[in-house]
């Protein structure tokens, strides 16, 4: 039986509906590295929903005289179309609803990592279904994508 999260790669690119784009690239002048890039991804409902869940990816690494700069984030907004709301694709990245998780320097002499994960939790992961599949019932996680899967 055919599950829009069974992992393959199939499924992933024509069970469930989603338009990646790249918002933002930056290459450093003297090397062919990126520096700065944004990627963003909209994951539609499956269903008729009119519902979209953006995730943005931003990616930061630069050297400098000092040391290196690093950073990385993953946020998401979860946006309905039903309401009466302007959306602005393009805001800030620290304008949206709420991060994931992230990646950086505290210190960039130091280069020590600091993640932060505390949003990447079950409870988040529960909300961000109902979001999109209107329920995060029992059944349904087992008739078509259960909560890890879906992370």
């Amino acid at each position: 039986k055919a599950s829009l999260c069974d992992g393959s790669i199939e499924s992933a690119t024509t069970l469930w509906p989603w338009t990646p784009m790249f918002g933002f690239i930056d290459f450093d002048s003297d090397e062919p590295e990126i520096q700065d890039i944004t990627f963003d991804a909209y994951v539609w409902s499956p269903y008729v929903i009119p519902r979209v869940l953006l995730l943005k990816h931003r990616y930061h690494y630069r050297w400098r005289s000092y040391g290196r700069e690093f950073g990385t984030s993953w946020h998401y907004d979860m946006m309905e179309f039903d309401d009466d709301d302007d959306y602005n694709i393009n805001k800030n990245v620290e304008d949206f609803t709420a991060e994931l998780c992230s990646d950086g320097y505290d210190d960039v002499r130091l280069q020590l990592d600091v993640i932060d994960a505390k949003n990447l939790n079950a409870e988040t992961i529960r909300k961000l279904r109902k979001f999109l599949y209107g329920t995060k019932s029992e059944a349904h996680k087992q008739d078509f994508c259960s909560d890890y899967d879906f992370m």
